[in-house]
């Protein structure tokens, strides 16, 4: 018998690679359960009906589940010797399931298998429904457990058995509910793996090399695909898409071909999927605006363009991402990513055109219907999309729609003008999406249009030109476009990390002004969403540009503490095409984009001037920020605004103040990008405050008014001259809020831009 199970083990080891498991029956799709019913039908354990189906809702009989367990066990020729007699006065010779039930009823002092029983009145009740308790009492038997291993209390021991064993995974059902088809599958495809009685696994003589931990990189219909491994491997471990990027330890089958088994290895932390948009520092922005902390060296895995990197890090992937890609952050149990896994693809690709409906754009993108679509950083219904709007998918992600537009002159097309697949823009070369050919070649070369971009930073189509004028911060070889994508050209008289606007000549040459860094003129009323009473458009975005040099940062109304932005504070106001204003970017009015502590000068020789009530330092030797996270020393920018009070001192001193910096990528004029800090902000407003003042852990009332306390606040111990981090509090920024109330009764808080920013306890 044993020799019997070995061989179709092995034979099935052999071929779980070759018949894709979610061809094996019409009414099962593709997943976890068909692939459970891949390895079970090539074990001869379970099979369909002569029509193609299996009918995974269709209860099974008591006979039936019977013939299964003992199929499981390779006893099909031993039940032939059982078939001519009668044990149970309802299963008689001539029943098609005689041999099975008899041949598990016999004990196995008399050969049988010693698993089933019938009823007091003698029958058995064939076609009676088997229930949840029965089925894995019978199963942990078949397994070697009995009354004297599990209990005598039935069913509820055999039921907690089968939970702790692992054998109901995936099951979950009251001891009296009938087991269904799919159930049944199920329970058995579990028993291969659970611990016999003797410590065995029936998989014992199936299983091959264990994977301690690997990475998902794929899932279709060819098979699952690990990263740092050559090939594809068959998916009878019932690994979906939704699997791609987490972690798991996987058996292997003795051939190496196939998945039996993935184990999840999240137990401890977490992870998340997300739609990169673009990335600062250490700071990962999502297009729906939720920023992550991923440092340049947490472990990553990418596979661009078909090739798997292997183990690398984020640093050195991070400049191949693009707008859109689906990236899925594993997290630990404090919140911190520890490892990042980019999923790229290129996308597919369409636009939306007046007449469209929503099937056929997502017909043409290959997205499902309930795919989930982000227009402008928020997500969105098909309907509140407009005519023209570029739409991109990934399989597996989501749908970006981007709705940036350029007027631009081409003035040449690859391999030609009659069917593009790349044209020469603002003197250089930009890829087209294959949807954009037929619209891009109905323009003639040096005549205007219109370009519509897609998320990824090609060109999707073209239509004619309007007066849109786009807004992007120039790089010194590019401008990455506010809300759009980053574009290569060169600009005249323009810095790196200045905010332009840009259209184009006559010649097809880009031109470009300087943002005005000045008040137009109109407060923005943030309760009405007006701007000097100019209702704003319903999908205008609103953007921060903390310090020059920076790229503007999505932000959402709720960032901003007050109802209304002054006009100095708004550096600029986009528009439709239509006149309402679609994009608003704010100078610093949340704060949110500096890293607050306390702050050190360490100077050689200092030189202090004066400008108004404020000293300048105009050399500056280092800046060293202490605070929670450590301690940052970075160069500084010349000419930092400081408090008044500072005096000309003696050399190597060092002044400490509670501030906030921020830190950005700096491009000299050769063109090298390095990460320097780019503004230093003084805390100014000081308040003395005790422990009653405190609203909880989430502000503080200040003045009569509640001031929130920000997400990153600092808290310092000023007895013991040390910080408190939110890691000793698992991560909880109020749970360190409440400890440090705890403390004292006095304290200094520090605001800026309406929110609590360094709490000290004194």
């Amino acid at each position: 018998m044993k020799k019997r199970l070995i061989s179709l083990l092995l034979a099935a080891a052999l071929v779980v690679g070759l018949v894709p498991a979610a061809a094996a029956f019409g009414d099962v799709p593709a997943g976890e359960l068909s692939a459970k019913l891949g390895l079970l039908q090539q074990l001869d354990i379970i099979d369909g009906y002569t029509d193609g189906t299996f009918r995974p809702d269709k209860a099974l009989t008591r006979a039936e589940f019977t013939k299964l367990v003992v199929t499981m066990l390779g006893g099909g020729d031993a039940a032939e010797l059982y078939a001519g007699y009668t044990i149970f006065t309802d299963v008689t010779s001539g029943n098609w399931a005689v041999g099975y039930i008899n041949y598990s009823a016999k004990s196995k002092e008399s050969g049988g298998l010693g698993l089933v029983k019938g009823y007091t009145n003698g029958s058995f009740r064939p076609n009676a429904t088997i229930n949840f308790g029965e089925a894995v009492t019978i199963v942990l038997r078949a397994l070697g457990w009995s009354d004297e291993t599990v209990g005598y209390n039935w069913p509820t021991d055999y039921i907690t058995k089968a939970a702790q064993s692992g054998l109901s995974d995936g099951v979950t059902l009251p001891a009296a509910q009938p087991v269904t088809r799919a159930d049944g599958a199920r329970i058995f495809y579990n028993s291969l793996f659970v611990a016999k009685a003797d410590g065995t696994h029936i998989i014992d003589d199936l299983i091959g090399e264990t994977i301690e931990s690997a990475v998902i990189a794929d899932v279709s219909g060819d098979g699952v695909s690990l990263y740092g491994y050559s090939g594809t491997f068959a998916n009878a471990a019932g690994l979906t898409r939704d699997d791609v990027g987490r972690r798991y330890k996987v058996t292997l089958s003795k051939d190496g071909g196939a998945i039996l088994r993935a184990e999840a290895l999240e137990e401890s932390g977490s992870s998340v999927t997300i739609t990169y948009a673009y990335y600062s520092g250490d700071e990962v922005t999502a297009v729906d605006g939720t920023v992550y902390k991923v440092p340049a060296d947490t472990v990553a895995y990418a596979n661009k363009d078909g090739a798997d990197s292997g183990a690398t890090t984020f640093g050195a992937i991070r400049d191949d991402l693009s707008y859109g890609d689906t990236l899925r952050l594993e997290t630990d149990s404090r919140g911190r990513v520890t490892s990042v896994v980019a999923l790229y693809g290129e996308a597919a690709v369409a636009v939306y055109e007046p007449g469209d409906t929503q099937g056929e754009v997502l017909a043409a993108l290959g997205a499902p219907s309930g795919v989930r679509i982000y227009k402008n950083g928020a997500e969105t219904e098909f309907s509140a999309l407009s005519e023209y709007d570029v739409l991109s998918y990934v399989p597996g992600g989501a749908v970006v729609v981007s709705d940036f537009k350029l007027n631009a002159v081409y003035t040449y097309a690859v391999p030609n003008s009659a069917a593009p697949s790349r044209i020469r823009v603002y003197g250089e070369m930009i890829d087209l999406a294959p949807c954009a050919k037929t619209s891009v070649a109905a323009f003639k070369p040096n005549t205007r249009l219109c370009l519509l971009f897609a998320a990824d930073g090609r060109i999707a189509g073209a239509k004619a030109p309007d007066g849109s004028r786009a807004v992007g911060m120039y790089t010194g070889s590019s401008v990455q476009f506010v809300g759009g994508p980053e574009v290569p050209m060169k600009l005249e008289n323009i810095e790196a990390g200045d905010l332009v606007e840009v259209s184009v000549d006559g010649k097809g040459e880009p031109k470009a002004s300087a943002v005005r860094n000045s008040a137009p003129g109109k407060d923005l009323d943030l309760e009405k969403m007006t701007l000097g009473g100019e209702a704003l458009a319903p999908d205008c975005a609103l953007y921060e540009r903390a310090a020059a040099g920076v790229l503007p940062v999505r932000i959402s109304r709720s960032d901003i503490t007050s109802d209304t932005v002054a006009a100095k504070d708004i550096l600029h106001v986009g528009r439709n095409s239509d006149g309402s204003a679609n994009l608003v970017i704010f100078g610093d009015v949340t704060g949110d984009r500096y890293e607050y502590g306390r702050m050190s000068y360490k100077t050689d020789s200092i030189s202090v001037g004066y400008i108004g009530d404020h000293n300048v330092m105009t050399t500056v030797n280092n800046i060293m920020l202490d605070n929670s996270k450590g301690r940052t020393e970075a160069p500084a920018r010349p000419s930092l605004q400081l408090p008044s009070g500072l005096r000309e001192s003696e050399d190597e001193r060092a002044y400490y103040i509670w501030a906030g910096v921020l830190k950005g990528e700096y491009t000299n004029v050769v063109g090298d990008t390095s990460e320097r800090m780019l503004e230093a902000k003084p805390l100014e407003e000081k308040y003395s405050v005790g422990r009653a003042d405190f609203d909880g852990s989430s502000a503080v009332i200040l003045d009569g008014k509640r001031v929130a306390v920000a997400d990153e606040v600092q808290v310092f111990i000023e007895s013991v001259s040390a910080f408190m981090s939110p890691d000793d509090f698992g991560g909880s920024v109020p749970q360190m809020v409440s400890a440090a109330r705890a403390q004292s009764d006095k304290f200094d808080v520090y605001t800026a831009n309406g929110k609590v920013r360094v709490i000290v306890v004194k």
